[in-house]
Parts: C-alpha cells; structure tokens; sequence
C-alpha cells in the first residue's frame, strides 16, 4: 500500500499578491524619480517635486477617509466608489483630483528634465 503525500501549498491568493507586487513598483518609480531630480540641481525642481509629494499625502490621506466605511465593514479590495454613499464618494473623487494634480507634477518635472 502506497500513500503519496500531497502537497499543501497553493499559490498565493490575489490580493497579497497585489500587496507584495506595489512596493516593488512604487520603490522603482521612486528611485526613477530620485535619479531625475538628481540630474536638476535647481530649487525649482526640488520645490516642484515636494509639492508633488504633499499634495499627494493630502490626497492618500483623503482616500483613505473615503474608504474608511468599506474599511469598517472589512471590505479591502473593492474597486471604484460604486459602494460608497454620496457624501464619501465626493471624498472619493476628490481624492482622486489631488493625486492627478500629483501625477501631473511630477511628469511635468519629469518632461522638464530633457
């Protein structure tokens, strides 16, 4: 009588892979950052990429105030404010206004660059 042993192990489920895979993403981005803002020695650049970065914590920090009731009701990885009531989903647009204005800094910077 032969018994195999069968393996336990599963493949990870998705969202921790989603949460493993964005620090490798935003470290890169980072570090292409840090190396372009390298390259300009100007305080301009400097004053440009720091507002960048505040106005996208105040953005961050709005978001998570938007999801806060999906938090509170243990859903993590919900997408787009479907399940939002009004009042968070202005929260939630508004959020997402602040990290456009982000973004758009920074590949202006980026563009400025060359």
């Amino acid at each position: 009588m032969s018994t195999k042993r069968q393996s336990n192990w599963t493949p990870l489920p998705a969202d921790v892979t989603i949460l493993m895979f964005w620090p490798f993403v935003l470290m890169i981005l980072v570090s292409i950052e840090f190396c372009a803002l390298n390259e300009l020695r100007s305080a301009d650049a400097w004053r440009s990429f720091y507002f960048a970065l505040t106005v996208a914590i105040v953005g961050i920090a709005i978001l998570f105030l938007a999801r806060l009731p999906l938090y509170r009701q243990r859903k993590f990885l919900t997408f787009g404010p479907r399940l939002l009531d009004a009042r968070h989903r202005k929260l939630y647009w508004t959020a997402y206004f602040f990290i456009g204005i982000s973004v758009l800094s920074l590949v202006r910077l980026l563009i400025g660059l060359r």
